[in-house]
């Protein structure tokens, strides 16, 4: 019988962020019980490191949290459970050259999900691109995030990725920019939350928050008045009440229960139980789908690739609430009839995977 192999996961794990922590979460639970051992490699990028001791860092941070901001400890505190389901590496890698002068025992390395090729959020860290490693390299969903790269990225274009055995991008204005500079097309792959069903998700649900009967749930990635707008008529129309969860932006105009302490599993609950969710969030699309649940997608200002990428594979492009001014009972769109849509892309996004690791 041949020795276990060993995957690691380079990715944004360590955010406060919804649609990254469940991210990591996905492709390292899915490979895990599919395909080989695996753990996500604990990573600090040259943009977060502490001037001060990791460990000590650490402690004075949720010092000041406690003292400062109690919504935001409960928060962190919930992230922090959450990510006990994560199999991360007790070795913490801080920076490039944290990582460039360490031998680290794995047998295969994956790049992605995540903006982990977008060096602007990094500080120029180029270990996502893998520099550091000479065995087997794969890129599961990597995004730059953007349709327009720095220098610093195609100077690590050109020196890094003509190293990676297998290729795979989360949008397809990523893979036109690899193509672009370095003649190689990456498959288009789903993000990772895809990968496990609905009952895989259903069991990270919060079972022991108490919710209404019936309810609206909202997800905002930014102040939007068009959100805020479909919000209030859905609202009005059904007389249900709504729980809010906002990813970013300030508190806006809707009128509910906002919990500015919700963790991954509570999100989860959220969206799972709802009567309809309205978010401008991709990952607000991705779960109302998996969880087949009604939703109305309203455009982000200026993160909208993912959601324009995501709405085109279910044929529901014309659906997306751009001005606020449409009309939302013709926009509303049913995850239940939808998902099956997405299932040829979800079949080929494992089989990349367990391909690309042979």
């Amino acid at each position: 019988m041949g020795e276990i192999m060993k995957i690691g996961i380079l990715t944004f794990h360590n955010a406060i962020n919804l649609g990254a922590v469940l991210q990591a979460y996905a492709l390292n639970y899915y490979i895990e019980k599919n395909i080989g051992q695996c753990e996500i490699i604990n990573f600090i990028p040259n943009s977060d490191i502490p001037r001060i001791p990791y460990i000590l860092s650490k402690n004075i941070r949720g010092i000041r949290v406690w003292l400062k901001d109690r919504e935001l400890y409960r928060k962190e505190a919930k992230f922090k459970r959450f990510k006990s389901y994560i199999d991360i590496s007790k070795k913490v890698y801080i920076g490039d050259q944290g990582i460039l002068n360490s031998s680290l025992d794995y047998d295969i390395l994956i790049s992605g999900s995540d903006q982990i090729f977008n060096m602007t959020l990094t500080g120029n860290s180029i270990s996502y691109y893998l520099n550091f490693f000479n065995g087997k390299k794969i890129s599961y969903a990597s995004s730059f995030g953007r349709k327009e790269v720095s220098e610093a990225e195609i100077k690590a274009i050109h020196s890094e990725l003509p190293k990676f055995s297998a290729l795979s991008v989360r949008e397809q204005s990523a893979g036109e920019i690899i193509k672009r500079e370095i003649g190689k097309e990456p498959q288009l792959v789903l993000d990772p939350v895809f990968l496990l069903s609905k009952h895989e998700w259903i069991a990270r649900c919060n079972e022991d928050i108490s919710l209404p009967g019936e309810y609206i749930f909202v997800y905002s990635m930014e102040v939007s008045s068009a959100l805020e707008q479909a919000a209030k008529y859905v609202q009005t129309q059904t007389g249900l009440p709504v729980i809010v969860v906002r990813g970013g932006g300030r508190p806006g105009l809707i009128t509910g229960m906002e919990d500015s302490a919700c963790g991954p599993e509570e999100f989860l609950r959220y969206i799972r139980d709802a009567k309809m969710v309205i978010t401008n969030s991709f990952h607000g699309t991705a779960f109302s789908l998996i969880f087949e649940k009604k939703f109305i997608c309203v455009a982000h200002s200026t993160r909208n690739t993912r959601l324009d990428n995501i709405l085109n594979l279910i044929n529901q492009r014309d659906k997306m609430i751009i001005t606020g001014e449409e009309n939302y009972d013709e926009k509303i769109i049913c995850g239940s009839k939808c998902i099956s849509d997405l299932e040829r892309y979800i079949s080929l996004s494992k089989v990349y995977l367990q391909q690309s690791v042979r």
